[in-house]
């Protein structure tokens, strides 16, 4: 399998965890899947990927992240911990200490 990178757009009204598992499904038919970054070199590796493509520029992209029903913690979608946080070295590393099933975001169309 290869990896899948999918452009998070506000373009749908719904939560994210439904738009997650809509490109997952996406992903899968392509034959790939979104990425997990474990490690510093998985995201650098990951980065010089995202940058090959214009279309990609300035944009948020999914990654495989899915929450875990029994602990409402964020985890990846193969059920492995998050350990490394630090995606995108222009903000901070992302807090995911939160309940993801009572704190689900929305998204909305931008139009």
């Amino acid at each position: 399998h290869s990896r899948c990178i999918k452009i998070l757009e506000l373009r749908v009204v719904g939560t994210l965890s439904e738009l997650l598992i809509e490109e997952e499904i996406n992903c899968e038919l392509d034959g790939g899947y979104l990425p997990i970054i474990r490690n510093a070199q998985d995201n650098a590796e990951f980065n010089i990927i995202v940058q090959m493509f214009d279309e990609l520029k300035d944009k948020d992209v999914l990654l495989a992240l899915v929450c875990n029903e029994s602990s409402a913690r964020l985890e990846w979608e193969d059920e492995s911990a998050i350990t490394y946080i630090q995606w995108n070295t222009l903000y901070p590393p992302i807090n995911l200490d939160f309940d993801c099933i009572s704190n689900t975001p929305r998204l909305s169309s931008k139009v």
